[in-house]
This record gives structure tokens, sequence and C-alpha cells, in this order.
């Protein structure tokens, strides 16, 4: 399913941003799957959640394997304390800034550090970037609409990100225009 509107986040929740149709008529690509634009519009997400969950993993997935990172996959960046982050570049995603993914060993079991990574109340806790995260609206019992706020860097201002998050660790990041 491709959707070419957006949906911006304010103050008193999730809207449709202006132009965009409240709900499109799903369309299969090549694969029967249905794939959605991101930022999709929220009426359209409420009516296909189930697609929305399976096309945000398998996009997750291809990114993990970095297989749309351009040119040559992921690159190495910095590692602190077993923590080590690669970035790349997407060709085509709309944005000057790059990728990136950071992965490093914890300690417990991965249903356990899922339940923990995917509270609300703990993203500030591991993004010192993150001021804080406002649950809006309960999509499933696996998805759910985010608020997220950022600290302002140095003279810029804070900027909002909403983030559907699943509870096998899979997430969604929206930011409004």
């Amino acid at each position: 399913m491709a959707f070419e509107s957006t949906m911006e986040i304010t103050r008193g929740g999730v809207k449709t941003k202006q132009g965009a149709p409240q709900q499109e008529t799903p369309v299969l690509d090549e694969s029967s799957a249905m794939t959605f634009a991101i930022p999709a519009p929220i009426a359209s997400v409420r009516a296909n959640i189930a697609a929305f969950e399976e096309d945000s993993i398998r996009k997750l997935l291809t990114r993990y394997e970095g297989s749309d990172v351009l040119p040559i996959g992921w690159r190495e960046g910095p590692s602190n304390k077993g923590i080590q982050v690669v970035y790349g570049e997407v060709d085509g995603k709309g944005s000057e800034w790059y990728t990136m993914k950071t992965t490093g060993m914890l300690h417990v079991s991965a249903t356990k550090a899922a339940q923990i990574l995917m509270r609300s109340d703990m993203v500030p806790k591991f993004d010192d970037m993150t001021k804080e995260v406002k649950v809006m609206e309960k999509l499933s019992d696996a998805s759910e609409v985010r608020r997220v706020t950022a600290k302002s860097v140095m003279f810029t201002a804070a900027r909002d990100f909403s983030v559907v998050t699943y509870p096998n660790a899979r997430v969604t990041f929206v930011r409004p225009f």
C-alpha cells in the first residue's frame, strides 16, 4: 500500500495534514504486501494496522541488514564501552542525515530487554537527547503513537518526533513537517 500524503502531530493529538486523504484504498505492490510511505496518514494506519505493522518490520529488517544503505552498506562509527555505532547514507529517503544503527551486548534476555526498551518512560533514560515521550494513542495491542520531544541543541529549538512501537522491539519514527 503506498501513501503519498503525510500526517502531523499537534499539541492536541494526531491529525491528518491538510490535503492528505483521511483514508486511502489499499494497493498491493509486486510482492502482494502492503507498503506505506512514512509518514503515513494516521487514518490509513488505523484502518490497516496489521499491514502497517508488517510493513514496518520489513523496513526495519531491510535497514538492519544494510541492503538499502549506500554505497557499500554500513560504515563503522565510534565505539564506547562495548557499544558500536555504524552509519550510512540512504538514497531517496528525503533526508540529508545519515541513518545510524547502534549495537551492543545486553546481559538480560531478549524479552526482558524488549520490555525495558519499549517503555515510553525509559526512552529519556537511554537517550540523553530525548526530553519526554508521551503516548498519544494506542492503535493495537502491539502498536501506539508516541509524541517524542527532543532536547534543544545549542541555539536550536527542540524537535518533536512520534514513534510507533511494538512489544518485540519494532520501532517506526514519524517527524511532523
